[in-house]
C-alpha cells in the first residue's frame, strides 16, 4: 500500500480559505517553510500535521491523500 499527499488539493483548499503560507503554518503549528516544503513536494506532512491541517481548512483528511494498492518490497 502507498500513501500519496494530494498536494494540489492542500493548495486550492488553502487558498480557497484565503489563508496565505504565515497562516496556515500558524494556525496548524508548523513553519512556514514546513508548508511550503510539504505543498512543493519536498517533503510529506506528518500524519497528526495532515489532520490539522484538514480541520483548518474544514475539509475531510480523505480530500488530501490517495492509497494506492502497490506490492510489498521485501528488505
Amino acid at each position: 500500500m502507498q500513501v500519496n499527499i494530494n498536494r494540489s488539493a492542500l493548495i486550492q483548499a488553502r487558498r480557497a480559505k484565503g489563508l496565505n503560507l504565515t497562516q496556515i503554518a500558524a494556525a496548524i503549528g508548523v513553519s512556514e517553510g514546513t508548508v511550503y516544503k510539504v505543498e512543493a513536494g519536498y517533503r510529506d506532512p506528518r500524519f497528526d500535521t495532515l489532520i490539522l491541517w484538514a480541520r483548518v481548512l474544514g475539509r475531510p483528511t480523505d480530500d488530501f491523500v490517495t492509497v494506492t494498492d502497490g506490492e510489498a518490497v521485501a528488505s
